[in-house]
C-alpha cells in the first residue's frame, strides 16, 4: 500500500468508525407500533442473489425492501405472485437500520406482531453493535500502530 493510500485509508478509517458507533448507539431498543407509520401495502416475496425479500409496494414510501430473515412469519405466508395487500406498520430505525415491520395484518388476522418481529431484532442490533467495534478495532489500529513518517521507499 502506498503512502498516500495508506494515509487516505486511516484518515477515513475514524470518521467511518465512529458513524458507525453513533447509528448503532441511535438504533431504538425496540420496535413499537406507536412510534410506527401505519400504511397499505402490496407484497410479493421474491429471491435476489440466493436471499429471500418481502417487496413492499407502498403509496406512502415507494418500495420497501426486507430480508425474509427479518420478517420470518410474513415470509411463511403463501403470497400469490400479483401481490397480497397487508396492512403495515413501518418504523424507520435509522440511517443504516432502513424501515423495519413492526406489525402486519392481512384482512382483520394479525400475521405479525411487535412480539414475533422482536428476537430478529434484537439479532440486528447485535449484528450493528457488533461491525461497529470491529470497525473503531480497524480505525483504533490504523491510527495508533500506523507509521507516521514517510516509508522509504527502498524498503517497499
Amino acid at each position: 500500500m502506498t503512502d498516500l493510500r495508506f494515509t487516505i485509508a486511516r484518515w477515513i478509517a475514524i470518521p467511518a468508525a465512529l458513524f458507525l458507533a453513533a447509528n448503532w448507539l441511535l438504533l431504538p431498543s425496540r420496535l413499537q407500533v406507536s412510534k410506527a407509520v401505519e400504511t397499505t401495502a402490496l407484497v410479493t416475496r421474491s429471491e435476489v442473489k440466493g436471499v429471500d425479500y418481502l417487496f413492499l409496494q407502498t403509496p406512502d414510501f415507494g418500495e420497501v425492501r426486507v430480508q425474509c430473515v427479518n420478517a420470518p412469519t410474513l415470509c411463511r405466508l403463501p403470497m400469490p405472485r400479483q401481490g397480497t395487500p397487508l396492512h403495515v406498520w413501518l418504523q424507520d430505525t435509522g440511517l443504516l437500520g432502513g424501515r423495519w415491520i413492526v406489525a402486519a395484518e392481512l384482512g382483520e388476522k394479525p400475521v405479525a406482531s411487535e412480539e414475533s418481529q422482536a428476537p430478529a431484532f434484537r439479532t440486528a442490533k447485535f449484528i450493528w453493535g457488533f461491525v461497529s467495534l470491529i470497525g473503531l478495532g480497524v480505525a483504533f489500529v490504523l491510527w495508533y500502530f500506523a507509521p507516521f513518517e514517510r516509508l522509504d521507499a527502498q524498503e517497499t
